[in-house]
């Protein structure tokens, strides 16, 4: 009898320590944390952490709510206090530095350099590049595509001066074009494959891969960093668990996050052969948000824009965390 309870007492104690081994990888069982995603490419590892479990297995239950567009993510999800995460392009990142918004990039999602493009109506005379000078070309405004509209088409002869720009939501822009009220509209998917499905053999699609890059990132509040820097490394290695499977499993990553969007697998395969599902830091990203930055300002001058001399870009950036969880990932230089 003394034997068997001796063994007893063993095996409950090795179940013990197995048990307080396991929760050693779970911060908090019932954490729940919501991210304001885009409906674009970048968003596809926070999808996949999600779905594939990686979340939880740090005690994570996360929310994912999706927006049109990741200018919408960020401002009408993280700012309204309806996310404690949002992914979005860099631009409106770079919007929110310049409006010193409390917004802290944690890292970087995703990188591109063929996601954008413009979408004409051939019934309004579009069949070449050059035949869009006159024309009326809409985009969404302060956004990344905005950035990239006003960046690519002078690379292409298409003075700014010679079309007309005007701006509508995202999800507006295959409409106005099917309705002939624009003549094309600059854009990412899955917003061009909606007008090829609008307007058919009528549409002409211009894409410019290799002449414009973007990086998507992923922003919280200072707020919410402060408060819960053990969930903020935790979310990261998560995402970074998901990079991984991304890499190994690549067409079922691209199935499942097409299927969430609502949206056929080959529209998002494309611009995915030519883009990088990283999470980093890289110091390339720095010198790219300083230059945009310019371009906001410009923007920005007619309603009180601030001084870019005024404004150090790393204030909004926090490498620690990303730091913490995978040093070799962060390549920013700071002052520290």
């Amino acid at each position: 009898m003394e034997a068997y309870k001796f063994k007893l007492v063993i095996l409950l104690s090795l179940a013990l320590l197995t048990s307080c081994g396991e929760q050693q990888t779970i911060t908090n069982p019932s954490s729940e944390v919501t991210f304001a995603l885009p409906k674009q490419l970048g968003s596809i590892s926070v999808h996949i952490a999600a779905e594939q479990g990686f979340f939880a297995k740090y005690g994570i239950d996360p929310k994912i709510k999706y927006y049109p567009s990741g200018k919408r993510a960020l401002n009408e999800g993280l700012l309204r206090g309806e996310a404690d995460f949002a992914n979005t392009a860099d631009i409106p990142f770079v919007f929110a530095i310049d409006r010193k918004q409390p917004v802290k990039c944690i890292a970087t999602l995703y990188y591109t350099d063929d996601v954008n493009g413009i979408a004409a109506n051939k019934l309004r005379g579009i069949n070449e590049i050059s035949d869009l000078r006159g024309k009326t070309i809409a985009t969404q405004k302060f956004s990344t595509v905005h950035h990239f509209h006003d960046s690519i088409l002078p690379i292409y002869g298409i003075e700014l001066d010679s079309i007309t720009t005007t701006f509508a939501k995202a999800e507006e822009l295959a409409d106005l074009l099917y309705q002939q009220k624009i003549d094309a509209f600059t854009m990412r998917e899955p917003y061009l494959s909606q007008a090829i499905e609008l307007l058919g053999d009528d549409v002409k699609i211009f894409k410019f891969p290799h002449d414009y890059i973007q990086f998507e990132v992923l922003l919280t509040t200072d707020t919410y960093l402060k408060h819960n820097p053990q969930i903020v490394e935790d979310v990261l290695s998560a995402i970074i668990e998901a990079e991984l499977y991304i890499k190994q499993n690549p067409d079922r990553a691209i199935q499942s996050f097409s299927n969430a969007l609502g949206v056929q697998q080959g529209v998002l395969k494309q611009s995915f052969s030519t883009s990088n599902a990283r999470i980093n830091l890289p110091q390339s990203a720095l010198s790219l948000w300083e230059r945009q930055l310019h371009w906001a300002q410009l923007q920005n001058d007619t309603n009180g824009g601030n001084d870019k001399n005024n404004i150090n870009i790393m204030q909004f950036i926090d490498t620690s965390p990303l730091a913490t969880v995978s040093n070799d990932r962060v390549s920013i230089i700071t002052d520290e």
